[in-house]
């Protein structure tokens, strides 16, 4: 069967809001990675992994230029990735390698009484194990802040026995100051705590992923379908500028918005599973 590698990459790399104003930039001008840093702004590391991702997929022109990279999209490259996409998308469903099987499967799958449908059963009634204890992955970018302070908080409240939690990061920076500063407020020490790299392996055996931040949303690796993934939309701390006190101000709201979030999570999952396990 042909694969769609192709395909794939180039749908991930216009997917996102920071890829695609990438894109829409390189599409009007050539321009420099400190530009982009200024422009987007975020971080050049960033950038140049957003750049890496658009190259991967064919999309991107460089020129050099002294000690200067110069990036642009031409137009027509860019209509040539998308038109193959589209043919990729609509075949024939006589003639598409491997989709006649896939529209049996669909066919025998949508026969099922609707209410088996998963996009019909409401959130937090979905199964996501039926033993303790359930294991959850918190992923952000830099696995520094609102990550860090989502583990630590279900260690704090959750029972060890019933529920366990990691965190990582898909560039890991270590744990910000500020962090271990206001979660101490709380009387919970991060002084052991350590930013980690994302290991896929690792997320695969989680029951529950969460990510929060978009970067980590838009570049989380394909997980199997039993690990349900659920994105919390939060704020990084890191990025807060301002005298000391207001920049602790910002990272105890984000931690007060994460300490909800997890004792209604913990509530809510305590429910599902002693439900599903007869405890």
């Amino acid at each position: 069967m042909r694969t769609l590698n192709r395909e794939v990459k180039i749908l991930r790399a216009l997917g996102g809001d920071t890829r695609f104003r990438l894109a829409r930039l390189l599409l009007a001008e050539e321009v420099c990675v400190c530009e982009l840093e200024s422009i987007l702004g975020i971080s050049q590391p960033a950038v140049s992994q957003q750049l890496r991702i658009l190259r991967e997929a064919g999309l991107l022109d460089a020129r050099r230029e002294g000690n200067w990279v110069f990036y642009r999209i031409e137009p027509a490259s860019l209509l040539e990735a998308l038109d193959s996409v589209r043919d990729s998308l609509m075949v024939d469903p006589r003639e598409g390698e491997g989709l006649p099987a896939d529209l049996a499967a669909l066919a025998e799958f949508i026969e099922e009484p609707m209410e088996n449908c998963p996009d019909r059963i409401p959130r937090g009634s979905r199964p996501l194990t039926s033993r303790y204890p359930v294991g959850i992955s918190f992923i952000c970018t830099g696995n520094s802040c609102r990550s860090q302070m989502a583990e630590y908080f279900v260690r704090a409240f959750g029972d060890p026995g019933r529920v366990r939690a990691e965190s990582s990061g898909l560039e890991p920076k270590g744990v910000h100051p500020s962090t271990i500063r206001v979660m101490g407020e709380l009387g919970i020490d991060l002084s052991d705590a350590q930013s980690r790299l994302l290991d896929v392996r690792a997320l695969s055996r989680a029951d529950l992923a969460i990510t929060l931040c978009g970067d980590a949303r838009e570049s989380c690796p394909v997980v199997p379908p039993e690990v349900q993934m659920e994105h919390w939309d939060l704020p990084d701390p890191a990025k807060l500028e301002g005298s000391e006190e207001e920049i602790l101000v910002g990272f105890r709201s984000v931690r007060d918005d994460i300490s909800r979030r997890v004792r209604e999570m913990l509530t809510e999952l305590d429910a599902l599973v002693g439900t599903r396990s007869g405890t």
